[in-house]
């Protein structure tokens, strides 16, 4: 649980109007969620997603989000794999903090999380760190994304932007 609200009673933290950072246990609150692949591309998010970072945020990938679950090279695919594996719904973590779909519990209500791309990268790592994923591995998908991510961040950045001024002029 994070926040006011207790999503999962058997994680260790209490709930009592300002969150205990010291008895928070980073996790995501549910083992799988279901998606829809429509265009081959991405998939679509049914099922909400909530994760309890270190920090003791709430965040949600909401439904109706999209992922491309982890985008990892075709050349290391086979060491580490785009999807299916422990690491991939913290893949669809990152990809809505990168599409600037993530959401975060304020206290009263889940309202756009706004991270940059330092914020987002960390993410994942600690993401990664509570699904159990090694020490090596996850390091390995942190720095690939530091070094490589930013085409992909200025990409997403670009089309929510172009989505924003569409929405306004309607």
């Amino acid at each position: 649980c994070c926040g006011r609200y207790c999503i999962d009673r058997s994680s260790r933290c209490r709930v009592v109007g300002v969150v205990e950072r010291d008895l928070m246990e980073p996790r995501f609150h549910r083992d799988k969620i279901r998606v829809w692949t429509g265009d081959g591309l991405d998939d679509v998010i049914i099922d909400p997603l909530d994760y309890c970072s270190e920090a003791g945020i709430l965040y949600r990938v909401p439904a109706g989000g999209t992922t491309d679950g982890l985008s990892v090279p075709r050349i290391v695919q086979n060491i580490i794999p785009a999807s299916g594996n422990s690491s991939w719904m913290a893949g669809v973590l990152h990809d809505s903090a990168y599409r600037n779909q993530l959401l975060r519990f304020d206290g009263l209500a889940f309202v756009p999380a706004l991270l940059n791309r330092a914020e987002a990268d960390s993410l994942i790592l600690g993401a990664m760190k509570a699904q159990g994923v090694g020490f090596i591995r996850r390091w390995t998908i942190y720095s690939a994304l530091r070094a490589f991510g930013g085409k992909a961040w200025d990409g997403n950045r670009s089309a929510a932007g172009i989505l924003r001024n569409q929405l306004r002029s309607v």
